[in-house]
């Protein structure tokens, strides 16, 4: 069974697992506790749930690209994907006015965990309203550099969500449970 990301959404969030189908599968019981909007998941084709959930596509450009190649890639993608699947690009803060001209749904890397302050070099949840429609938080590497907890991912999603942004939340096998149940509590 390969093993590609997963986005499961969980109106309004997004959540992508990176971990084996099998396993992403035997978690549905726990995220179906979170609602009955469990709405949207990206999987393999290969399973025969496939055409039961809206598909993602989400291009992380994470610190690639200056602003002119990033304009010189948009004017030149051009995915062939099926209808049902939502495009959404999370380019570096500076260049999402860039995006704005383009058919695709747009995404912030990442945003503070507070609501406003002090907080040089934070960009605020309420900052991106109207620029995004969707931002990318608990991603590992940020996770990592910066110490991020569940309880602070979390904080992010409420955030968010208080503006009108759906989270993408990214999980991983060693803070999978741990993130969810927080998420849970917390949502």
């Amino acid at each position: 069974m390969p093993t590609p990301n997963k986005y499961w959404a969980i109106s309004p969030i997004i959540i992508k697992i990176a971990t084996r189908i099998n396993a992403t599968m035997n978690f549905f019981n726990t995220f179906s506790c979170l609602g009955n909007d469990l709405c949207s998941i990206i999987i393999p084709s290969s399973c025969p749930c496939y055409t039961h959930f809206m598909k993602y596509f989400i291009a992380n450009f994470k610190q690639n690209f200056d602003s002119e190649q990033f304009q010189s890639w948009l004017h030149t993608f051009h995915p062939q994907l099926p209808p049902e699947t939502q495009v959404i690009l999370a380019p570096p803060l500076p260049f999402l006015p860039l995006g704005s001209d383009f058919s695709f749904k747009l995404a912030a890397q990442s945003v503070s965990t507070h609501q406003d302050g002090a907080n040089t070099g934070q960009v605020g949840a309420h900052q991106l309203k109207g620029l995004v429609d969707y931002c990318i938080i608990g991603h590992s590497e940020v996770r990592k550099e910066l110490g991020l907890t569940d309880q602070q991912i979390t904080a992010q999603a409420k955030l968010l969500r208080n503006e009108g942004i759906v989270p993408i939340v990214c999980l991983d096998t060693p803070y999978l449970e741990s993130q969810i149940t927080s998420l849970k509590r917390e949502l």
